[in-house]
């Protein structure tokens, strides 16, 4: 075999591996957001991502000459994290300064390129370049990773401590590292914050506060909630946040923002609401949405979020709905972004058969998740094998309840694996 077929061979193998990663990445964005899949398809796709990568870096030379030379104009997010995870475990110092300059220019780019932080296997030389970043990329990386790497959350905390006059994005950082690495100990801290001028120090406060600090802090959590609801409008992603956290932790607070939410014009975020919610007795408002077009897959997911059926293994799944008279958009109009085109269409009469038979089972003392009342078993049982939409809650609700680190739910396959078995031990998870 001549140099030259080699060297093609080696070069097609190069596109095929790093065309891979990044469309690979596009779909693990997709996969994570999605209640069809579980943690059991994320291991087998990460397994393949791995494999690409260990491939590239076997490859070498053209593999490298791959990412500098070829990459398509304009980047996108895709092949930012792809240059960078490749950058990160070949310690190809120009190439990574190079994504995380073009991932400054270019601030679109800049999830692919933190993604690839996230994601890249645990070495001392990654953790060099996490901690040489900029406070904003590192402190969110630090409180994701801190397991893998001994001392460096106590490091960035001692940072911090050194500010003198931390701006707002400061502080937000600061007690969102708090939450990550869960250090109920700093958590009471945050109550000085209750009443800074600005709302996101203000909700990020009240999180570290609900999702850590003893229960004598969480009238003055939830009151800053409200406020900052009663200020805030509906379709703000502030409001979402403040509603978010006030329904998971102080559900009995959130419920005059709910009906107010209701009888507004954004019934999707009511309807989302009423799944973290987690109460059997918006089962039938939810089911009452489950003919209408424009609410029928969102309702179907809360439905799903609260009593754990699924509408194909279940048979409730119904035909596609038409969201749209043939007349409604003119054809030079470009059709409004689908929200929940990951979710599937229900069927009402299919679910309420479902209800009739398994509804006795549910009652109005508990709140529920995936179908059963939350506890840190079930919990758990769901970041292990639940579908990967219903995760991040499942986090939030288990550091409720044992104060400890947030799981978290965006790393690698096989660094989440090595979690499980601290998911139910107090402040270890």
């Amino acid at each position: 075999m001549g140099p030259s077929l080699i060297e093609s061979t080696a070069e097609q193998l190069a596109d095929r591996y790093a065309d891979l990663l990044a469309m690979g990445w596009r779909r693990r964005t997709n996969m994570l957001a999605s209640s069809a899949v579980d943690f059991s398809d994320l291991a087998e796709f990460d397994d393949r991502l791995l494999a690409a990568l260990e491939s590239l870096l076997l490859l070498g030379e053209p593999a490298t000459l791959r990412m500098q030379v070829s990459t398509p104009d304009p980047v996108r997010a895709g092949e930012m994290f792809a240059m960078t995870l490749y950058a990160l475990a070949s310690d190809n110092h120009e190439m990574l300064d190079a994504c995380q300059a073009l991932a400054t220019a270019i601030p679109d780019l800049r999830v692919g390129m933190v993604d690839a932080f996230e994601w890249a296997p645990a070495t001392p030389r990654i953790r060099a370049r996490i901690e040489a970043l900029p406070s904003s990329i590192r402190l969110p990386l630090v409180g994701l990773r801190h397991r893998d790497f001994a001392g460096v959350a106590q490091q960035a905390l001692e940072r911090l401590q050194t500010i003198q006059e931390p701006t707002a994005a400061e502080i937000v950082d600061a007690l969102q590292l708090v939450q990550g690495i869960g250090r109920h100990d700093l958590a009471t801290a945050a109550r000085r914050y209750l009443d800074h001028a600005v709302p996101d120090v203000r909700c990020a406060a009240a999180q570290t506060l609900l999702a850590l600090a003893p229960a004598d802090y969480t009238p003055a959590a939830c009151d800053t909630l409200d406020q900052l609801l009663s200020e805030s409008a509906v379709d703000t992603g502030g409001f979402r946040t403040a509603l978010r956290s006030l329904t998971l932790h102080a559900p009995d607070r959130a419920a005059r923002h709910l009906e107010t939410l209701g009888q507004s014009g954004e019934i999707r975020l009511y309807l989302i609401a009423l799944g973290w919610l987690g109460r059997i007795g918006a089962v039938p408002v939810l089911i009452e949405h489950l003919a209408e077009p424009q609410t029928a897959r969102v309702a179907a997911a809360s439905l799903s979020l609260i009593t754990g059926a699924d509408p194909v293994r279940d048979d409730w799944q119904g035909p596609k709905m038409a969201l749209n008279g043939p007349d409604e958009l003119a054809d030079s109009e470009i059709p409004v972004v689908d929200p929940d085109a990951h979710f599937p269409w229900p069927d009402a009469a299919g679910f309420a058969a479902w209800w009739h038979v398994h509804g006795p089972r549910f009652d109005n003392a508990n709140r529920y998740f995936a179908g059963r009342p939350i506890t840190p078993e079930w919990l758990g049982e769901v970041l292990i094998s639940g579908p990967l939409a219903w995760r991040p809650l499942s986090a939030e609700h288990l550091q409720r309840l044992t104060r400890g680190p947030r799981f978290p739910t965006r790393l690698s396959a096989p660094a989440q694996r090595a979690l499980f078995q601290t998911l139910t031990q107090k402040g270890t998870a």
